[in-house]
């Protein structure tokens, strides 16, 4: 019984301490609505390395993201909206409709 009530104790803190914590990067954009969201990002200890791919989803214009890694990273965020298909039907991402984030793990932005 005493373990029960032990592991009990430790899933509502885990429970809690998740609950309040808070998203690194929350957006509202005007005018974006319900869309994807594509993330590239790219390790600023190693540049060099495969970009981590993130998709996430807006709704009503806002939405929400975490860091992937526990490091520093620049993070390039565009809307499906502003991606164009090229006429080997291969995507294109205008880097002028992106927006250009450094990110850290103890970082809170809002745009």
């Amino acid at each position: 019984m005493k373990y029960i009530k032990t592991f009990a104790l430790i899933f509502f803190c885990i429970s809690f301490t998740s609950c309040n914590q808070k998203n690194n990067l929350s957006a509202e954009i005007v005018g974006l609505g319900n869309d994807t969201i594509y993330i590239e990002s790219y390790k600023i200890s190693n540049v060099e390395e495969a970009p981590i791919m993130d998709t996430i989803y807006s709704k009503n214009g806002k939405f929400f993201y975490n860091l992937p890694v526990n490091e520093a990273i620049i993070s390039i965020i565009t809307p499906r909206k502003a991606e164009y298909t090229r006429l080997d039907k291969s995507p294109y991402r205008p880097l002028e409709k992106s927006i250009f984030l450094i990110l850290k793990p103890e970082d809170k932005i809002s745009v």
